[in-house]
């Protein structure tokens, strides 16, 4: 850190007058990419070995990060995984296992209360001396981590775009940005209207009032970790003119949707654009696993 901006030359922006970069936060490091460490780094600040416990799926990008980080910082972890019908042994999971994090498969229901007091009063009882992480790093702590990609950014810049889940990244951004410029987030899940709450909640911890900032809830292709034709083929195509790999769950449906925007005329001469890339890429292999892409299509994105 701090991650390069790479600029992409399009002919057609240019021809438009448009520039557009990408902000290589999947460069950060091999484990600990996007903005996973960003959301994670102010719980390992200190020499402490207090244990740490959060949430994930069973393929989570979350939980991958944390098992190396508290290997790394020799601190212990505990993961209570949703894993309804998903095989707990599958990549992401051997990997965190590895790492020494420990793993507690529940069900849906059970998982659903990870935001809920008396559940989590309970969680805490049965590891008294743990520090308890939201989902995502969701928070204070993870929205203040990325705000500081913000200051990273050494130019002047019209708008910037991030793909969003728990919107732990994308209110950090918005809450550091000039009222000049705008947010565009891309929900990664259906029915996301919801999250704007949890962004005005969350801008208001930061202490922000900035309105300069739009959620597109229409762009996530059939629901979280859903995947179509179109978007492995944009996400190859993507590859292939630029050499940089996208996820298939946030930062391939981002560029997707940026890239239909630019081609519907949304954005205007002189704009430059800047797209967060989040990292995520260890997801591939829950896709490979789960048979839902095929190795030749991996092994065209350079994914072994």
């Amino acid at each position: 850190m701090p991650s390069p901006l790479q600029p992409l030359s399009i002919k057609h922006l240019t021809d438009q007058n448009i520039q557009l970069s990408i902000k290589r936060d999947d460069l950060i490091h091999p484990n600990l990419s996007g903005n996973k460490w960003r959301k994670l780094k102010d719980y390992f600040k200190s020499d402490s070995d207090q244990p740490i416990v959060s949430f994930g799926g069973a393929y989570s990008n979350h939980l991958h990060a944390l098992a190396y980080a508290c290997h790394y910082f020799k601190r212990p972890a505990h993961a209570i995984v949703r894993a309804d019908g998903i095989d707990p042994n599958n990549e992401t999971l051997k990997d965190c296992q590895a790492l020494g994090m420990t793993i507690e498969c529940v069900d849906r229901q059970t998982y659903r209360q990870k935001n809920n007091p008396t559940y989590l009063n309970e969680l805490q009882a049965k590891h008294p001396n743990a520090c308890i992480i939201a989902e995502g790093g969701f928070g204070a702590s993870g929205m203040k981590g990325v705000a500081e990609l913000i200051g990273e950014l050494n130019c002047d810049f019209s708008h910037i775009i991030c793909p969003v889940g728990s919107a732990t990244s994308f209110t950090g951004i918005i809450s550091q940005l000039k009222s000049r410029q705008q947010a565009i987030g891309v929900a990664a899940l259906a029915n996301a209207e919801y999250l704007a709450a949890d962004i005005q909640l969350g801008l208001a911890q930061l202490n922000s009032s900035h309105d300069n900032w739009r959620l597109c809830c229409d762009q996530h292709l059939g629901g979280f970790g859903k995947i179509t034709q179109s978007l492995l083929d944009f996400i190859e195509d993507f590859y292939q003119g630029y050499q940089i790999l996208l996820d298939p769950i946030y930062t391939g449906k981002m560029m997707l949707a940026l890239f239909n925007a630019i081609r519907a005329g949304q954005f205007k001469d002189g704009d430059h654009i800047i797209a967060v890339h989040t990292g995520g890429l260890q997801g591939w292999r829950g896709f490979a696993q789960r048979g839902l892409v095929r190795q030749d299509y991996l092994a065209k994105l350079g994914v072994n």
